[in-house]
């Protein structure tokens, strides 16, 4: 008997390919927001430094006026990354459920290779057993005629 071949091959590997470049997009979208959350982070530290070095060294106008500059810059900079994290968030849901979908259409056609893989290795094995027991009725046949040969 042949080896077994499932008719749908190709459309699985598609969708086998589909889901992997689904789940990259994925990955690529989380390590988008993961960037800007590393940036939020920076940010909070270079403010708390900021004003831990207002209280130890700021001693005329121009400094509190140097620092206050840049702790607006880091504000507004901390107000566009969280913008930027909200949209973040958005592509990683929509990635989300095309990789859901993508893996969903993949899992169909696998679980309907298994299932003609289980039914072609069901007749393989009744055809193995249906061969055996010529096999063994051929035998038994052989053995018979030689018994009446001898009888004879």
């Amino acid at each position: 008997m042949q080896r077994f071949h499932f008719r749908l091959q190709k459309l699985l590997d598609l969708r086998t390919f589909r889901e992997k470049e689904a789940e990259t997009n994925l990955g690529h979208a989380i390590a988008a927001r993961e960037s800007i959350v590393l940036r939020l982070t920076e940010i909070g530290k270079a403010e708390v430094r900021t004003r831990q070095s207002l209280k130890v060294s700021a001693k005329t106008s121009e400094d509190f006026s140097i620092h206050g500059n840049y702790l607006e810059r880091l504000h507004g900079e901390r107000e566009q990354q969280l913008k930027a994290l909200a949209e973040a968030e958005l592509v990683i849901e929509k990635m989300r459920a095309l990789y859901i979908k993508a893996h969903q259409e993949r899992l169909i056609v696998t679980k309907l290779r298994e299932r003609k893989e289980v039914e072609w290795r069901t007749d393989w094995l009744k055809q193995q057993d249906v061969m055996l027991d010529d096999m063994i009725n051929a035998q038994e046949h052989r053995k018979m005629e030689e018994l009446r040969r001898k009888a004879l």
